[in-house]
Formats: C-alpha cells, structure tokens, sequence
C-alpha cells in the first residue's frame, strides 16, 4: 500500500508543527523519518496514522483518506506503535501481544507466537507485562503490532530504550517486513541504526522536509552539521557502506 501526504499542514495554537508536507511512502522498502528534536517527526506518523487531524491537507492510504475510517478499518489498513505504552498492565506478555488480533476481530495463535518470537521476547510470554523492564515493555508492544499483521505498519522511536542488540533485532525486522512488501515507516532519533537498516531517510526540519533519498544521500556532514548544529563527521561502514555518523 502506498502512503500519500498533500499539503499537510498542522498548528498547535500559533505554531506550525507540519508545513505543507509533501510524501509519498512505497511499499516493499523500509523508510525512516529522521530529524532533530522538535522536528514533528511524532506528528507526522500520528497524522499518517490517523491519530491526529491535520489542519490542512491529506492522507491517504492506498487511496482512502485515513481520517474518514472508522477504527476496525483503520486497523486492518495500518498497525501503529506510538512512543508512549502504559506499563501497569496486569496481562501476560502473550496476552498483550494478541490484543494486536484483536484490533482487526481475528484472533491467530500462530501469529503471536511469531510475533513474539520475531522481537526475541519469547522467553517472556507467560510473564506479567507490568514486571518487565522499559525495554521489554517495548519489545512487547512491538510485538503486539507486528501481531495485527495490517499491510502498513507505522512505529514511532522503536528502538526507544533498547539496547544495541535489540535495537538493530527491531530494525532488522522492520527491514524484513517491509522486504515482504509491507509499506513500513518509523521515526528514530538513531541516526546510525536508521541508516544501516532503512532504504530510505526523510529528515525532517522545523516541520518541513529538508532531504529525502538514500541514507548515502541524505546523511552527509555538511547537511547535518547544519541541522544538528555541531560538527559531524560520516566515515562508510566497512562492510556494509552504509554511512556512520559521529562527532
């Protein structure tokens, strides 16, 4: 499913979030949404989630305006991981994770079950969501997403509070998802980790886009040292080329 934004537009009072966006997300390749803090990147997945009306402009969804559906068939169109999970819930990791089946009205043992093994929280599944560590926590409601099995799935910051491990583990599955031919696009404030895994990097600026392309294209030192307002420097990973940001 493709995503398409025209001329949105969202204001928070007198503040302009998002100005006049313009995208086109495709299926088949992971895209990340990058940017400094500030930037709108929440925004802009919660508006393309349907979460949040935009003050101008559109979001469809292979065609259909997301803001025009009704819940179940927003959830069969799109899965979404906000930034923020409650984390006194009293269910079984198993259980949380098949709440993502129960968004669309289907529940699948075995697509649990691989949900949770995907996010390597297995290990886990009969323990209480509540005692689990933030990171755990996290993986779980990773899990719970990849569960709805819906052919769009939106994360915002998954690799919050994750360590290297698991965080690249997320990426990678992203990765694989969208290689599926899901449409998959997340936000990180990770700029190495998006590039190493993401096929293409949006950065977002002062609620505008200020570059789009391949992380190559994009990440480079002098665009930013602009953004970042520091010096940057990229060296290419020596094995897989993608670019390496540090100061």
């Amino acid at each position: 499913m493709t995503i398409e934004l025209r001329d949105v537009t969202v204001r928070r009072g007198d503040r302009t979030v998002l100005a006049d966006l313009d995208l086109t997300v495709d299926a088949g390749v992971l895209t990340a949404i990058v940017g400094p803090n500030g930037a709108g990147k929440s925004t802009m997945l919660g508006v393309i989630a349907g979460d949040l009306a935009p003050q101008r402009g559109r979001v469809t969804i292979d065609g259909r305006d997301i803001h025009g559906l009704a819940p179940r068939d927003a959830a069969r169109v799109r899965a979404f991981l906000a930034q923020d999970h409650p984390g006194g819930i009293e269910f079984t990791v198993k259980t949380v994770v098949g709440f993502g089946r129960h968004a669309v009205g289907e529940f699948d043992d075995p697509v649990v079950d691989r949900s949770i093994e995907a996010v390597g929280v297995g290990h886990l599944a009969m323990r209480r969501f509540r005692d689990l560590s933030g990171g755990e926590q996290r993986r779980v409601s990773i899990a719970r997403v990849l569960a709805q099995d819906a052919p769009t799935l939106l994360m915002d910051e998954p690799t919050d509070s994750l360590d290297l491990g698991h965080a690249d583990l997320v990426m990678a599955t992203a990765a694989r998802v969208a290689a599926e031919g899901k449409t998959v696009l997340v936000t990180s404030h990770d700029l190495n980790v998006a590039a190493r895994h993401a096929d293409r990097i949006v950065l977002v600026v002062d609620g505008r886009i200020a570059a789009s392309g391949a992380p190559n294209e994009v990440l480079t030192a002098d665009l930013l040292s602009s953004v970042y307002h520091t010096e940057v420097r990229i060296l290419p990973h020596p094995d897989t080329g993608a670019p390496v940001v540090f100061l």
